[in-house]
This record gives structure tokens, C-alpha cells and sequence, in this order.
């Protein structure tokens, strides 16, 4: 075979792998989160009207206790849809949506699902899930959370980060009447350990108060893997995670005592195994 040949059969693979190469550098350049995750088809996320955006008040009366669990925020109609038939079968009354954190390799986080899209529209997909699971009589508990374990190597520039990470979704967790909401602290987390005990306690205090600029609900804070001596007191309710099953008795008299000392009014368990959200007391 020719030369000329040849390049007649290789040139349209090689365009094709050039213009799918310069778009992931556009993309990647307008939306550092693209790195993140593999591209995904934008099909794979629906966009929504405007018409479908109108926040619903949470249901009535507020639960005791709660008993549901936790899934990734829904970015389709038929997503949503099976999610909240899911929650329904099971006959819970709370869903928790978890915002998927991690940091890049420069300390910046990263929203994970947003790689899929923008965060903007995360935000859109999580109003619209919040909406319909309070028309079907569902509470909401919306939780940013580490999905990894990533190093936070500067504080201050973790903290200035997560704040105004929170002022969006605070914001939009007031406006549509979210139950609860985490704004992505979780003491005792391999992350947040690196973090020296007097720095993590003013970072506790500055999450706080920035989440309550905007949000007048219930806010959490969660707990796992290691003890800490690290107060939470302003908080509303403690999430304990456990990664495998029901937590240790240990975990599990710690986050009693920390309640107690703090005066904490409820901890719920998420157990990451199955993604059951439950209330302890």
C-alpha cells in the first residue's frame, strides 16, 4: 500500500482524536472540576426549565426521628423519578444528597458531580430533587462530604474555598427549605486530621457561622473514623459515618458524649455500606 494511502485511511482518525483532545482542553480550562472525572456524554445530564424550579416547603409535621438514606444527587428525570419511588418503598422519611468533595493536586476543591456539567447546574438538579421529594412528603438533608481522602495541605485556603462553597448551596438550601444540611465538616476524617487541632477548631467555628449567614435550618457536622477533642457546639444535629456496618460501641459512646458536651440535640448514622441514614437519638 502507498504512502499516500495510508494517510488517506489514518487522517480521519487522527482529526477525530485531535478535536476530542482540543475539546477536553477547553473544557478542562473553563471547568478545572472536568479533571476530576472521565468526560461523560452531556446527554447523560437533562437540563431543566425554569418553570420546573419552585421551591416547595419541607413536609409537616418534622421528624422525631429520621429513616431513609443516602444517594448522589439525581441529574435526570428518570433518575429522580426512580429516587423518589425508591425512598417511598422503603417508607422513609428523609433522603440525604450528598455533594461529593475532593481536592485537586493544588489544594482547590472540586465538586465531583459537577465535572458531569457545571456546578450550576448541580445546583439546579438538587433544587428540583428538593422540591419534589418535599411534594411527596420526603424531607431533605443535603450534606457536603468528602468522597476521598485528600490532603488539605493549606487550611486558610481550604477554609476561604469551603466558605464560599457553602454560601451557594446555604443559599439554596434556605430558599428551598431544606431540612438539614452538613456543610462538609467531619471530625475525626483522615482529611481533616492533617489539620493542626487548633486550626480545625476555629475552622469548626468560621463553618458555623458562615452557613448560618444564610441558612436558618438544621445544621450538621459529621463524625468517623478516629476520636477527636474537637468541640461542635453550635451545631443541631452529629452524623456519624461508618464505612462497614453499625460503628464501633467505642464511636458510638463518643458521639453520645460529644452531643451531651456540646449540646447537641440529635445524632443520626449514615452507614456508607448501605447508605442507610437512621437516627440514634
Amino acid at each position: 500500500m502507498k504512502r499516500e494511502e495510508l494517510f488517506l485511511i489514518a487522517f480521519p482518525f487522527l482529526l477525530s482524536a485531535a478535536i476530542i483532545f482540543g475539546h477536553h482542553r477547553i473544557l478542562t480550562s473553563q471547568n478545572p472540576q472536568a479533571h476530576s472525572r472521565p468526560l461523560i456524554p452531556t446527554r447523560a445530564v437533562q437540563k431543566l426549565k425554569d418553570s420546573e424550579l419552585t421551591p416547595v416547603p419541607q413536609a409537616e409535621p418534622f421528624p422525631e426521628s429520621v429513616a431513609g438514606a443516602m444517594h448522589e444527587i439525581p441529574t435526570s428525570r428518570k433518575q429522580l423519578s426512580e429516587l423518589l419511588a425508591l425512598i417511598n418503598s422503603q417508607k422513609a422519611n428523609t433522603v440525604l444528597l450528598r455533594v461529593g468533595m475532593t481536592l485537586s493536586p493544588d489544594g482547590n476543591i472540586i465538586l465531583t458531580q459537577a465535572a458531569e456539567s457545571s456546578e450550576e447546574t448541580l445546583l439546579r438538579w438538587t433544587k428540583k430533587a428538593v422540591s419534589d421529594a418535599h411534594t411527596a412528603g420526603i424531607h431533605t438533608y443535603i450534606a457536603l462530604m468528602f468522597v476521598e481522602e485528600p490532603q488539605i495541605s493549606n487550611p486558610d485556603s481550604f477554609a476561604a474555598q469551603l466558605g464560599s462553597v457553602i454560601e451557594r448551596w446555604s443559599s439554596m438550601a434556605q430558599e428551598y427549605h431544606v431540612s438539614f444540611f452538613d456543610p462538609g465538616i467531619i471530625l475525626g476524617h483522615p482529611s481533616y486530621l492533617t489539620v493542626p487541632p487548633e486550626r480545625l477548631q476555629q475552622l469548626v467555628v468560621e463553618i458555623e457561622r458562615k452557613t448560618r449567614e444564610a441558612y436558618t435550618g438544621r445544621i450538621g457536622i459529621g463524625l468517623c473514623c478516629k476520636p477527636t477533642q474537637i468541640s461542635a457546639r453550635g451545631y443541631n444535629q452529629l452524623l456519624l459515618i461508618s464505612k462497614l456496618g453499625s460503628p464501633s460501641e467505642a464511636m458510638l459512646q463518643k458521639a453520645r458524649q460529644d452531643a451531651l458536651r456540646d449540646e447537641i440535640e440529635h445524632i443520626y448514622l449514615l452507614e456508607l455500606d448501605t447508605q442507610r441514614l437512621s437516627s440514634i437519638r
